[in-house]
């Protein structure tokens, strides 16, 4: 594979991506022909929002806003998308008269979503040259901008961190020696498609998005871990300094916050009770508090915190999936092992709540408080426990860490992949200790792995 090493200019859109074997010539009816410009975005823009997502997780939402921005008008784009539907180009996620399933759509508050057909889905990439890069610049711009109010709470560590997206740059003949140690040819196909969208991708296909849930997702956070070593800022190669068990980790410290905030909320009232029985001696009146503060997801029999404290500690020191191992008795010896492990730890963690369940049961056993916490933010919905882990996260990594970052050495360039910061050798000092002083404020010392270039 031949990568091309000279970067987009600023303000210019000078490729878009296509799968290799599309020809949108032939997918466009012979009246929608002048839309072809309008179909190579589409596909362009889906393309590049479904890289690095299973297949089944390859949805990529776009409102009639972002629709409308990309095609130039509210017709141009339902023809161009129904054009691309009925050749077999795109799937979409929403209403399906003929099924009478309504799938992700709700008008005024999610959008239609798309994904390319299978056979495009894992095709190589190619790019191609557009026709006018001013114009076409113009164009992402305003479609960034759309995704940008779209996008959940934006802060001025966002800015700063976009403006490090725009500037990294890919060493191509290290792009050439990671891809020919990829000895799976599924996984070398994904980081083909991967290095041709980093390398030829324009500043405004970099642009980052934070979720609903405060993650800052981009092109970077897609990325195999294989492939961003051949990331550059500034031209120098990058370390990465990753958080062991963050997650885990995360979730210990909630537990622990919920139950301090329950033994607060019970010793105020146990002190109001107090002064109500003084006051009631001096009036004749006793008087009752109300009752306690319902924020508390522990059990009214789970108080004991030594637990908790001990899963905290067991995560700041790098060991929570080898303990996990043990309490579910799995081996964890190989890298197989160890990912069979990690994978029940998400089911534990991320999955519906099942207490029969003999994983659970044992979990449940080893950290009756941890467990305690984690149903109650299930009790509702399983989701919301990934999303809040996920906002605590990205508390703790983007606004603490990076904002100390950008405030104390604004001129050391960064790039986040959610519990994990890329950056120059120079850089790896200020870093470390950013991400140290962000999570001891939270109360825990997390193990810091280093992984330095070369």
């Amino acid at each position: 594979m031949s990568l091309a090493t000279d970067s987009a200019a600023a303000g210019r859109q000078e490729w878009l991506l296509c799968p290799d074997g599309l020809d949108l010539r032939e997918a466009l009816p012979v009246g929608q022909a002048k839309r072809l410009d309008t179909a190579r975005r589409v596909v362009h823009h889906i393309t590049l929002r479904s890289l690095g997502r299973s297949r089944a997780d390859r949805w990529t939402p776009v409102s009639a806003a972002l629709g409308e921005t990309l095609a130039g008008s509210r017709r141009a784009w339902d023809a161009v998308r129904a054009a691309l539907i009925g050749a077999g180009v795109l799937e979409v996620d929403g209403r399906d008269p003929a099924r009478g399933k309504r799938g992700h759509y709700l008008p005024g508050v999610a959008s239609l979503r798309y994904r390319l057909d299978g056979r495009l889905a894992a095709a190589p990439l190619r790019p191609e040259k557009t026709k006018c890069a001013l114009r076409e610049g113009e164009i992402a711009a305003a479609a960034r901008d759309v995704l940008r109010r779209a996008s959940g709470r934006w802060l001025p560590i966002h800015d700063r961190l976009e403006g490090w997206l725009r500037q990294f740059s890919v060493d191509a003949a290290a792009v050439e020696r990671v891809l020919a140690g990829i000895k799976d040819p599924v996984k070398r196909r994904h980081a083909e498609r991967i290095a041709i969208a980093l390398t030829y991708g324009s500043e405004f296909d970099r642009a980052g998005i934070v979720c609903e849930y405060g993650r800052f997702h981009s092109i970077v956070t897609r990325t195999p871990r294989e492939l961003r070593s051949t990331l550059r800022i500034g031209g120098e190669p990058l370390c990465e300094i990753d958080v062991s068990n963050c997650q885990p980790l995360v979730l210990g410290l909630e537990a622990s916050a919920e139950f301090e905030r329950k033994r607060s909320n019970e010793s105020e009232a146990k002190a109001g009770k107090q002064e109500g029985e003084r006051d009631g001696e001096r009036e004749g009146l006793l008087r009752r508090p109300g009752p306690l503060s319902l924020c508390c997801t522990f059990s009214h029999d789970c108080v004991d915190r030594s637990d908790v404290s001990e899963f905290v500690d067991i995560c700041s020191a790098g060991r929570f999936y080898e303990e996990l191992a043990d309490v579910l008795s799995m081996p964890f010896r190989t890298a197989s092992q160890r990912r069979a492990v990690k994978l029940e730890s998400m089911r534990v963690i991320f999955g519906k709540h099942r207490p029969t369940w003999p994983r659970w049961a044992a979990f449940a056993d080893r950290w009756p408080g941890v467990a305690s916490h984690l149903a109650g933010l299930k009790r509702d919905d399983h989701r919301h426990a990934a999303h809040v882990l996920q906002r605590a996260e990205s508390r703790l990594m983007i606004e603490l860490a990076c904002g100390d970052m950008m405030q104390r050495h604004p001129d050391i360039g960064i790039l986040t992949v959610h519990d994990s910061i890329l950056t120059p050798m120079g850089g790896l000092v200020p870093a470390f200790t950013a991400v140290t002083g962000a999570w001891r404020g939270a109360g825990a010392v997390p193990k810091l792995k280093v992984k330095r270039p070369g």
